[in-house]
């Protein structure tokens, strides 16, 4: 067998061409977070007042062309620090919904017909990590969001949106679908994510930013 081939037709196989060019400065991120590149007429909030804390409302696009329809939309949601009001939002609009965090302390359960939780938090890799909030940080579950996805029966369907509100462990879940899951990626709708960064963004850009 020539190992050598072997490991160059897998090399020539992980290239992918990007057209989006890489990040060469602060400025060109802080461009990148106040641009709106795609517009979307039905921006709908879910979470946040009143039910929820300031901060944890996440927009989610309703244009026909995202097709999210009540009774098949999935959303898979990722940091609740027991603000539930995103998740049950989007429950009682009708989608299924996945929940995800290790550091509040519950044990995995059905939260309502439509919303599971489970206590596992996002990473590139199956195992445990030292993760928490505040004072409360200790080693805990982490997972694949592959994995979850199968674990949830969702493999090889569309998945709405994406929440994550994970302090700075969406970087892993991001290396981890660009890298080893760009498949899964694919079939993603939107993604809305917080992003952790010391510039400061119009409250009005960043309102019509958080859904990719």
């Amino acid at each position: 067998m020539d190992f050598t081939a072997k490991a160059e037709e897998k090399s020539d196989d992980s290239h992918v061409f990007c057209p989006i060019p890489a990040l060469r400065s602060g400025e060109q991120f802080r461009n990148f977070l106040t641009t709106v590149e795609i517009p979307c007429d039905n921006v709908t909030t879910f979470g946040g007042p009143p039910r929820g804390k300031k901060g944890s409302s996440k927009n989610v696009c309703l244009d026909g062309r995202f097709d999210v329809i009540p009774g098949r939309c999935v959303v898979f949601s990722f940091g609740i620090n027991h603000d539930w009001s995103f998740e049950d939002e989007m429950a009682e609009f009708g989608c299924k919904v996945f929940a995800y965090d290790p550091t509040m302390d519950v044990e995995s359960h059905q939260r309502s017909p439509n919303l599971q939780f489970f206590s596992t938090g996002i990473s590139n890799y199956n195992g445990t990590k030292v993760i928490g909030m505040g004072k409360n940080w200790k080693e805990r579950k982490v997972d694949r969001f592959e994995n979850l996805v199968k674990e949830a029966g969702m493999e090889g369907r569309p998945i709405d949106v994406v929440k994550l509100d994970v302090e700075l462990s969406e970087l892993d879940f991001l290396q981890d679908m660009l890298f080893n899951s760009r498949h899964v990626l694919g079939s993603i709708k939107q993604l809305a994510m917080e992003i952790h960064s010391h510039f400061r963004i119009p409250s009005k850009v960043a309102g019509r930013r958080n859904s990719l």
